[in-house]
């Protein structure tokens, strides 16, 4: 009796533990479904140069990578997916950006990029992007980079032609008759000369004469001089920093009268710490965001903008400028190809872009892509501002 007793006592554990393990297997593989259901994460490639000649631009831009992906992550993610960066520094070196483009895609596995930030750099790293078939939105909108349309590149900033345009009209307006033109000797000053000339002669405001700079010059004088005696009635300077305040500073020294504008290659503080006393009374055409707080409260580009806006300056207690505007804008348009393509696959995230459809007010004016068309930017958009600099600050020129 004792023996039968014990028996089924050691039966009936036997079969507790079978239970138990065979609960144990069903929990398993039921954590494991769940797991398998998660969103992964977006694995996002950011080229930015946080040192070297562009370093002001790079590390502005960083900050608002950071600020964004980590607000991003705190509501949830893109569509659910955490977003994951992979960053590399350019260190302002064109032929580098290449490689990191490959690493990116072969290496990091990411999904999309943003950035590189140049003329150069992107057409640097377009050909990769399209072997690869990696979508990319880089921070360079001139004609070189959009023309011809490339399937995995997706543009948004404001083309050369549009900054042009705006700072031709204003002139126009002011009723000044002719402009010189002093531009930086890489693809960036190439397009906008091209550029320039075409629209100087459709506005009726001839450029009487046209100068260069070389991105190591340490001294444009000669240059200016000859403006001088070309007898202008304004200077536009189309470059990048260090050149164009070297020139405001050499201007100043020459005691040039004249109404000097800059692209929007200098948009940002560091442009007036840098250039100071000399830069006071010139004028910048900057995207819409460097004005967006002079707006009235309801145009759609404060209101798209302002939280932003508010965030960035209070964390890092320096202005926005037009460079942390395309990082806000490019996110922005990264999560509407998530939300839209519902997958964060590459190709399907090119294919929303392609198939047209995203859309948005931002940084940049009014952005959307149309099917077949790289760049979001449209005759429409209205993203460039005249800013004139006043004690210090940007102001907007009305």
């Amino acid at each position: 009796m004792k023996n039968h007793t014990a028996q089924n006592v050691h039966l009936g554990k036997r079969r507790f533990a079978g239970l138990c393990a065979s609960a144990l297997l069903l929990m398993g593989t039921s954590n494991t479904a769940l797991a398998n259901t998660e969103p992964r994460e977006l694995r996002l490639g950011v080229l930015l140069p946080v040192s070297g000649p562009l370093a002001f631009v790079g590390v502005a831009k960083k900050k608002a990578v950071d600020l964004l992906v980590e607000q991003i992550n705190a509501r949830g993610g893109m569509d659910k997916h955490k977003v994951k960066v992979f960053f590399y520094d350019t260190e302002s070196n064109t032929t580098l950006v290449a490689q990191q483009f490959r690493r990116l895609a072969e290496s990091d596995k990411v999904d999309i990029v943003i950035g590189p930030t140049v003329t150069g750099e992107t057409l640097s790293a377009r050909p990769v992007a399209n072997e690869l078939k990696v979508p990319m939105v880089p921070f360079a909108g001139t004609e070189a980079v959009i023309n011809p349309v490339t399937p995995y590149l997706f543009a948004f900033v404001p083309s050369d032609r549009q900054a042009a345009r705006k700072m031709l009209e204003s002139v126009k307006s002011k009723g000044m008759k002719s402009v010189a033109f002093l531009h930086s000797a890489d693809g960036y000053g190439q397009t906008g000369l091209r550029v320039m000339k075409e629209l100087s002669a459709e506005l009726g405001i001839p450029l009487t004469t046209i100068e260069e700079f070389g991105p190591r010059d340490s001294d444009m004088t000669p240059q200016i001089m000859r403006i001088r005696a070309g007898g202008a009635d304004a200077m536009f300077v189309w470059g990048v920093n260090p050149g164009p305040t070297i020139i405001m500073k050499n201007a100043q020294a020459l005691g040039y009268k004249k109404p000097i504008y800059n692209s929007y290659g200098v948009a940002s503080q560091q442009f007036i710490q840098q250039a100071g006393s000399s830069a006071e009374g010139t004028y910048v055409a900057a995207t819409a965001i460097m004005g967006a707080m002079q707006f009235e409260p309801g145009h759609p580009v404060r209101k798209a903008t302002e939280k932003f806006i508010v965030d960035y300056e209070q964390r890092y207690k320096e202005p926005v400028s037009t460079f942390t505007g395309f990082v806000f804008d490019a996110m922005n348009l990264v999560e509407r190809a998530v939300v839209k393509a519902g997958s964060i696959e590459r190709e399907d995230l090119a294919k929303a872009f392609r198939d047209g459809g995203i859309s948005f007010t931002g940084a940049n004016g009014k952005l959307q892509f149309r099917s077949g068309q790289a760049s979001a930017q449209s005759d429409n958009s209205d993203p460039i501002v005249i800013l004139k600099i006043n004690n210090g600050k940007f102001g907007l020129d009305k």
